[in-house]
């Protein structure tokens, strides 16, 4: 990623994706302003927007998150390592939402981005910044095999299997593996996101459409079994919703 002077975009400023008549960055009467509010210590002069960011930038001193100066980063060592995670000499950071907050480790020991939000360090495996505390062993966390174009929030420690940072327990890693839509398996399991469907058979699982499964005689939303419905009826409607020749399905409960 490059850093780019402020005052050298045109008329000065980083239009809003929508609404290119408002400005996410700015400079307005000497000064910097981001989404209207004014950045009265920031140096104009020397001001730059980190390229395909709309909250990062810096000036000769300091690192800004949109208004916020961020006092404790190293200027001169702040760098993005992708996916939303950063470090300077000392630390590690990631921005989620509208902040950019350190990792809880508190440094930068052995940081490294393993992509789909995911990232590790000498201490902790994270999530979206958030540490994944339950991961045993940090250091050997690798992303799942990606396809399609969607990044697939998987990955797995020698010991351990997580989606969207959730540990999925019992899974065996040796035999894990994604199938599609957040629905997973093992040799002895089916799983959707981290939670597993009970009395699935993965020999005759079958996937029908997001979030629904079936497995024997058993019809799954999501990780749930809808009581005592009738495979042989069973339709999904276009609305997401479902029904047999009872009645109809909101989610996982009979309407």
């Amino acid at each position: 990623m490059t850093w780019i002077k402020l005052t050298d975009l045109p008329d000065q400023r980083v239009p809003m994706h929508i609404d290119k008549a408002k400005s996410f960055w700015e400079v307005t009467d000497g000064k910097i302003v981001h989404q209207t509010r004014v950045n009265r210590t920031a140096d104009v002069e020397s001001f730059e927007v980190l390229e395909g960011s709309d909250f990062i930038a810096r000036d000769k001193d300091c690192v800004y998150h949109a208004w916020t100066t961020m006092k404790t980063v190293d200027r001169d060592s702040f760098t993005p390592l992708g996916d939303g995670y950063f470090r300077d000499k000392d630390c590690g950071y990631c921005e989620f939402e509208t902040s950019l907050k350190p990792l809880k480790s508190g440094s930068a020991e052995g940081l490294k981005v393993i992509g789909a939000g995911y990232a590790r360090d000498a201490a902790f495996a994270y999530y979206c910044g958030r540490p994944i505390t339950s991961c045993a062993m940090p250091m050997t966390l690798g992303l799942v095999e990606q396809t399609g174009e969607h990044p697939i929030p998987a990955a797995t420690t020698d010991t351990q299997c997580f989606y969207e940072g959730a540990l999925i327990k019992g899974a065996d890693v040796a035999t894990w593996s994604m199938v599609r839509n957040g629905f997973s398996h093992d040799a002895k399991s089916v799983f959707y996101n981290a939670k597993k469907l009970a009395g699935a058979n993965p020999d005759d699982w079958t996937f029908l459409k997001s979030p629904y499964s079936t497995s024997g005689d058993k019809i799954y939303f999501m990780s749930f079994v809808l009581k005592d419905a009738d495979r042989e009826s069973f339709e999904i409607l276009a609305d997401g919703t479902a029904r047999d020749k009872h009645s109809g399905f909101s989610g996982k409960n009979r309407i």
